[in-house]
């Protein structure tokens, strides 16, 4: 008898996995079921993690700067002339502007809110990705501000409505301190689907803010979008040497890093959790292989008798339990597929915006994600076929034929 390296090993893999009995049949399917399980669970869940991190990447990226480029111990006077060293920087840099950001309070009628005022020149706003946040209304200008959409539900404003703007910044007379006190009309409302910044953003143009708050000819930083914003970090030490001290410029992987951290440490966390599941799951076969060993101890005696290596009849039950496995990985991964493709196209899955950045769960497939959720199914498939295929080729071939005569 000629012994094939691989095929009969296939052969005998594929024969035994389908059982004679009922009972193994049954024992097969709920280890399948398992797996398949928890292999859809873990791929449905990071895919869910992904997809939140990229639309907060997404929103946050495009309307923050890329990266903030400040001055120790103060304001920016000169910013013109720091602006244009930047923009040498041809190849990486989209745009570059002066911002200023401050507090303020802002007032309709009775209804008054703290908020915080960002002043961008319009000339630059238009040109940016800005205006895919105007859900009503337009960019402003001169006269007319943007307002967030919280914002605008919480004072009842709408496109049109006049607000005063008190300023922290203002005048000592004689009958003591007059802040700077601006009337404007609302141009547009904002939604950058962050509950945090849509309930406090007003958006300004640049001259408006001169005279809000006595800037004259300084800024507090200046912003940075680039071509690429995963270049953030390389460009921003690039953009701190041109510079030198005084200025230092800071990417959003660091403005950010506390949120993208906390996502990084969920993600591990669930993964961990999750794949906890399939380890449980992987026990099913770890007994399913065990009776089917069990079960052949006569074929596994007579193989031996014929002169079969250990190793390739240790192989044949390994495999038993690798195809449950297979077939559980192949079955998770599809239904998986289908849950993320629902979930991220019909938004079936509501999320209060107040308590989370977003209004809908997305879910995105990444396929780092699938060969994880692989990885683990495959390593504790193999870990819980293992130690009965092992134990199959320890006993002796006389004993069992002896008892099965």
């Amino acid at each position: 008898m000629k012994w094939d390296k691989y095929s009969d090993i296939i052969f005998l893999t594929l024969r035994y996995s389908k059982g004679r009995s009922a009972f193994l049949r049954f024992m097969s399917l709920l280890s399948t079921i398992g797996i398949t399980i928890g292999v859809a669970a873990l791929i449905v869940v990071l895919s869910v993690m992904s997809g939140v991190r990229e639309v907060l990447r997404d929103k946050i990226l495009g309307i923050t700067p890329h990266i903030i480029v400040m001055k120790s111990g103060g304001s920016i006077e000169n910013w013109e002339e720091v602006t244009e060293k930047i923009r040498e920087l041809k190849r990486e840099i989209k745009w570059v502007f002066p911002l200023l950001v401050a507090n303020a309070i802002l007032k309709k009628g009775e209804l008054t809110s703290p908020v915080v005022i960002q002043c961008i020149p319009e000339k630059f706003v238009s040109d940016t990705e800005f205006k895919k946040f105007i859900k009503n209304g337009e960019i402003f200008r001169e006269e007319k501000i943007n307002v967030g959409k919280v914002l605008s539900k919480n004072l009842a404003l709408d496109i049109g409505d006049e607000v005063t703007i008190i300023s922290p910044y203002g005048e000592t007379t004689l009958f003591g301190f007059v802040p700077n006190i601006l009337t404007l009309k609302v141009g547009g409302i904002t939604e950058v689907g962050i509950f945090d910044w849509d309930s406090v953003f007003v958006f300004m143009d640049w001259g408006k803010c001169q005279q809000l708050f006595d800037t004259q000819n300084w800024v507090s930083s200046i912003a940075v979008m680039l071509q690429n914003p995963d270049e953030a970090e390389p460009v921003a030490h690039k953009i701190t040497t041109v510079l030198k001290h005084p200025f230092f410029a800071i990417p959003w992987t660091k403005t950010q890093k506390n949120l993208f951290a906390a996502l990084k440490l969920e993600k591990l966390g669930m993964t961990t959790i999750l794949a906890l599941i399939i380890i449980v799951a992987s026990f099913n076969i770890l007994s399913t292989v065990s009776i089917l060993v069990k079960d052949k101890s006569k074929d596994i005696a007579v193989m031996k008798v014929f002169g079969i290596p250990t190793k390739k009849i240790r192989n044949i039950f390994l495999g038993v339990g690798m195809w449950i496995g297979i077939k559980g990985i192949f079955w998770g991964t599809i239904i998986a597929i289908l849950l993320v493709a629902v979930i991220s196209k019909y938004g079936i899955v509501s999320l209060p915006e107040d308590v989370y950045f977003i209004s809908n769960l997305p879910a995105k497939i990444e396929i780092q994600n699938i060969a994880v959720s692989w990885g683990i199914a495959i390593f504790a498939s193999l870990m819980a076929s293992f130690i009965p295929a092992d134990r199959a080729t320890k006993r002796e071939p006389f004993e069992i034929l002896r008892k099965e005569v």
